[in-house]
């Protein structure tokens, strides 16, 4: 097995990429109460993913434009989770840049589909630049029972597309340039021993 070392640059961009991407995370759904909690540890190691994969791929869903076709109670948890969940229809302005006003909505629908007991979105958020978000709420009634959120860089606007990028694993990925990669091998570097855990 080859080692990979970092140099001190590369320990500094991947740590600094990780704050940034976890304070981002916190503030994008910053759990501001409500009865659903967000447990970030599962939903960073993908261990509800593929029940979600097996819906999209099963389910029957109608698709919309309209972010009228968020269901009330799901939109209202989302807004609890989130602090404010505005989000602006596909062809309207949306807060795109520092430049944009402040009463347009944090986000823009990119796709919208629903089944009896499953949300599937992708919005858009500005900042320095566009950020793709990818957003599987599975509900009961009016309550959000389980969830998983991902970041990407594609524009995806369809099932299949998200089924596609979401049904990529981590092998086929480069993970050294991955947080996940960074974390684990941050990890494997740390070794136990009976003194304590010592770094390697």
């Amino acid at each position: 097995m080859k080692i990979k070392r970092l140099t001190p640059l590369r320990v500094k961009i991947k740590l600094f990429a990780c704050i940034l991407g976890t304070l981002f995370t916190m503030h994008v759904f910053g759990q501001h109460g409500g009865s659903f909690k967000i447990d970030s540890a599962r939903i960073y190691l993908d261990e509800n993913l593929d029940g979600f994969l097996s819906d999209l791929k099963l389910g029957k869903f109608v698709e919309s434009n309209e972010i009228g076709s968020i269901p009330v109670g799901i939109k209202k948890q989302l807004d609890s989770l989130a602090g404010d969940f505005s989000i602006a229809s596909p062809n309207a302005d949306y807060r795109c840049c520092c430049t944009s006003s402040r009463k347009l909505p944090l986000r823009k629908l990119g796709y919208l589909s629903k089944s009896n007991h499953l949300l599937v979105m992708t919005y858009l958020t500005g900042g320095v630049g566009a950020s793709t978000h990818i957003l599987l709420v599975r509900f009961n009634g009016d309550t959000i029972t389980d969830m998983w959120i991902a970041d990407c860089l594609a524009d995806l606007k369809s099932r299949g597309e998200i089924i596609r990028f979401t049904g990529v694993h981590w092998p086929s990925l480069d993970e050294d340039l991955s947080l996940k990669g960074f974390l684990q091998d941050e990890l494997r570097k740390v070794v136990k021993t009976d003194k304590g855990s010592v770094a390697a």
